[in-house]
């Protein structure tokens, strides 16, 4: 019972921590001392002046930085950097500062400070472009995903995809039933033969574990609530009795996916998840101390030895009663943890991000200004570039206070601890297992009755519902919650308030360039249908206040408004992913996703060319809406009528492209191969004969492949 856990962190206190303290508190008394000692040579006036001096032109150097851009569209920044350094000026005369330079050379430095940032602001701010971001970035994404999709299907024999798989998994062979997989999957046409990298990152920690220790630990979990254990056994598949009928059909539905090829499966148990929420959240040094072991021992290459000198230790070290009792304190661990506050599922992810990245760093309180920091890594001036990386929460602090799953108590605290739980969905940093879970299979239906693109109504949908697990609406959640903010935006609109878009320049439709409009103008432009429509499972003084900022939507009995629209908004509840992406998806309507969650498919679709992807900053919701359904004709946009054309075809092409390629890549036959692929790397992971469990290439063929190598 040794190892596993005694290394996890507490409150973010590690060796790491340590040494961020220790460097952070040198450089403090450095400081501190200087400072100290200038001041008794001059004054705390002159100590304060110089301090206001080099802070005000860090700020105006960072707000330079970002003139001609989406983010700060007025040249007049630079009137700030203009008053600091005159103050300056006559602040050192006044008080008769000594200086090292000559009152005249100070004020030459400062008149070439200030010539030179007014030309720069004169040069760069207002800058027009030769093309819209969006044209870019579609055409970008396009080659990415002809690239990744050759890569996917590579293999056209068993020999190639066994060389393919020991490529990209760090030199494993592939695991025991690879062969029958492979026909499997040749059989039902997959498209995706060699990419299977979710299952890849979700498994990868575990290798660096003993079998034994997780069987362990998934008899442990197997009695949580809403956890239902599935267990396969001789070839039959069964599961436990939920207790709910809802939960019934999901384990029924799983089973089913798992019975035409459970014949091929060795004997194991999977704790399956029944929430949408994610239950496995450990931190990051766990997770990469058990990563690095796995591909450190190349499956066991090393491992005798190892494990020899762990036995060792612990029966050298560890009496037998501190085992029994680090056995009961693992397993108190993995028992249910029950209400955990907003604040703990903050730290707990902070802790699952990477030493260095500002998540880590603390709690982002700025509530009020935009954080350039966080949304630019992904994105390609408003438009998100990088889906993967938009969903990354490490380098995006300030998300905890923009969605509803951040800012929401949690009913169930996740684990703290590197447990296998297998799961629907996940947001990032979290380590559950991700498998195909539906109680039906009317996601995978091909055949859907729907409108073409062009006969449906030109605007954007959403329906929301307020209200949390406990049935409350806090205060920030008011203020900050995803789906408030977008009621808000849609419908409660103030005078004061606007939104930066990117437009057409007057008299050339051609060139582009960002301004700031009133939101109410933009919103009159724009065809908004979006609001709150459900309070059922809202209670207490905010759901009050709710009802009173949003109002209430009509609900859109059996979805006919919003198949009837050009574009739906898909997005996350407060508790988990959204449920409807894959029938828009299949659709000839268009999903503007706005997520942090992933699924078992969220690897195969691309942004731009298979949905929408939208920031859930909403900063630039209104100019991606003006790109596809255009202005022309709608109203007077900055005191002008903005002459841009929307792109209906290449709106209607992501429709079709998105629809396509569900009913190719997402069917339930490809949902039956990606679990099966799943489930043979589980054998392998959870058997003490891990070496044993390899897939061998039978001889013919590899002197066949020997043969043409030669």
């Amino acid at each position: 019972m040794k190892g596993q856990f005694q290394f996890s962190e507490m409150y973010g206190v590690d060796p790491l921590y340590f040494f961020d303290v220790f460097t952070d508190g040198i450089i403090f008394t450095t400081l501190f001392i200087s400072l100290s000692l200038f001041t008794c040579q001059s004054s705390p006036l002159v100590s304060t002046g110089i301090i206001t001096l080099v802070c005000g032109a860090l700020a105006a150097k960072h707000k330079l930085g970002l003139l001609g851009t989406y983010e700060q569209l007025d040249s007049w920044v630079v009137l700030p950097i203009w008053t600091l350094c005159i103050g300056f000026v006559i602040f050192m005369f006044r008080n008769q500062t000594r200086v090292i330079l000559s009152p005249g050379w100070i004020s030459f430095l400062i008149l070439v400070t200030i010539i030179g940032t007014s030309v720069f602001s004169l040069v760069t701010g207002g800058v027009e472009l030769d093309q819209h971001p969006l044209d870019k970035i579609t055409s970008e994404i396009r080659t990415i995903h002809q690239r990744w999709h050759t890569q996917a299907t590579t293999s056209g024999s068993l020999k190639v995809a066994v060389d393919e798989y020991r490529e990209r998994h760090h030199g494993r062979n592939p695991p025991r039933g690879f062969s029958e997989w492979y026909d499997y999957t040749v059989h039902r046409s997959s498209p995706i033969i060699d990419y299977f990298q979710q299952i890849e990152d979700d498994i990868l920690p575990f290798l660096g574990m003993k079998p034994s220790k997780i069987r362990e630990d998934i008899s442990k979990i197997g009695t949580n609530r809403d956890i239902s254990l599935l267990s396969i056994k001789k070839g039959t598949a069964t599961h436990q009795p939920t207790g709910d009928l809802s939960n019934d059909a999901l384990m029924d539905n799983l089973i089913q996916l798992i019975q035409p090829f459970v014949q091929h499966l060795s004997d194991m148990d999977l704790p399956i998840n029944l929430l949408d929420r994610p239950r496995v959240l450990a931190s990051w040094s766990d997770k990469t101390r058990f990563q690095q072991a796995a591909l450190a021992k190349k499956f066991d290459l090393l491992t005798n030895g190892l494990n020899k000198r762990d036995e060792s230790s612990e029966t050298e070290i560890k009496p037998d009663d501190e085992v029994v009792k680090d056995a009961k304190l693992i397993h108190d661990k993995l028992q249910d943890r029950q209400l955990a506050t907003s604040w703990e599922h903050q730290r707990q992810l902070g802790q699952a991000c990477a030493p260095n990245s500002p998540t880590r760093w603390g709690f982002y309180a700025n509530n009020r200004d935009f954080c350039s920091a966080c949304a630019n890594p992904q994105a390609e001036g408003q438009y998100v570039q990088n889906w993967t990386q938009a969903q990354d929460i490490c380098h995006q602090p300030d998300m905890f206070n923009l969605h509803g799953f951040y800012m929401a108590d949690l009913p169930l605290q996740p684990f703290a601890e590197l447990v296998p739980v297998f799961g629907r969905a996940k947001t990032d940093r979290f380590s559950d297992i991700l498998i195909p879970l539906s109680p039906n299979d009317e996601i995978y239906d091909t055949h859907s009755e729907d409108k073409n693109f062009v006969s449906k109504s030109s605007n954007l949908f959403w329906r929301g519902e307020a209200g949390t697990d406990f049935g409350m609406v806090s205060s920030r959640l008011l203020s900050g919650g995803h789906q408030e903010r977008l009621s808000h935006i849609a419908n409660n609109a103030s005078a004061t308030e606007s939104v930066i878009m990117c437009l057409a320049v007057p008299g050339d439709k051609e060139r582009f360039r960002y301004e700031r409009v009133p939101l109410l103008e933009a919103n009159s432009a724009l065809k908004f249908d979006a609001g709150m429509s459900d309070y059922s499972i809202c209670d207490g003084p905010g759901c009050d206040a709710a009802k009173t900022e949003f109002g209430f939507k009509p609900r859109d009995k059996d979805d006919a408004v919003k198949m009837n629209s050009r574009y739906i908004m898909i997005m996350d509840s407060d508790e988990g992913p959204p449920h409807d992406l894959l029938k828009v998806l299949r659709s000839n309507s268009i999903p503007l996703v706005a997520s942090v969650f992933k699924e078992w498919y969220t690897e195969r679709l691309f942004p731009w060319l298979h949905f929408i992807p939208i920031d859930l900053r909403f900063h630039g919701l209104h100019s991606t809406l003006a790109f596809f359904t255009g202005l022309q004709g709608k109203g007077l946009i900055n005191g002008r009528n903005v002459a841009m054309t929307g792109d209906i075809e290449g709106a209607q092409m992501i429709s079709q492209e998105g629809k396509s390629w569900a009913n190719k890549a997402i069917r339930r036959e490809d949902a039956e191969i990606y679990l099966f692929r799943l489930l043979i790397e589980w054998g392998r992971v959870v058997s003490d004969k891990r070496d044993e469990m390899d897939f061998i290439l039978p001889a013919h063929l590899e002197k066949g492949k020997e043969a043409w190598n030669a």
